[in-house]
């Protein structure tokens, strides 16, 4: 059995690495001239985040698609939409951003429920 580890993106990407993703971007991306970018190739029923494995090593194509246009991703920050699409690769669509960072920008976009399910000071129903 092999183990998949996590590809670290906080360091730039070795050459090698950048050609390869690169060259899967696009052949697996449908890129209209507006909207979203959407990555085709593999990605995760329960989340429909793309992911993208080199070297036995995995990670988001949304990660990878914002470290190949703007560079390395901090360890503690998450790569986010503006669109809200979760198999998007459009460098213009995401964004750098604390956890704290999505839950508000979801919140501001009406995606949550309100109150928080289990936040502090609210009753189950």
């Amino acid at each position: 059995m092999t183990t998949i580890g996590r590809l670290d993106l906080s360091l730039p990407l070795p050459e090698q690495h950048r050609a390869v993703f690169l060259r899967r971007l696009v052949d697996e991306t449908e890129r209209p001239r507006m909207g979203c970018w959407t990555f085709l190739g593999q990605w995760k029923r329960s989340d429909r985040y793309g992911r993208m494995q080199i070297d036995g090593l995995i990670t988001y194509a949304h990660r990878i698609a914002y470290a190949l246009a703007f560079g390395p991703i901090p360890a503690d920050l998450f790569v986010c939409h503006h669109c809200d699409n979760p198999q998007c690769v459009r460098p213009d669509h995401l964004f750098l951003g604390t956890q704290a960072d999505n839950v508000k920008d979801m919140w501001a976009k009406g995606r949550g429920s309100y109150p928080p399910i289990g936040a502090r000071g609210t009753r189950r129903a």
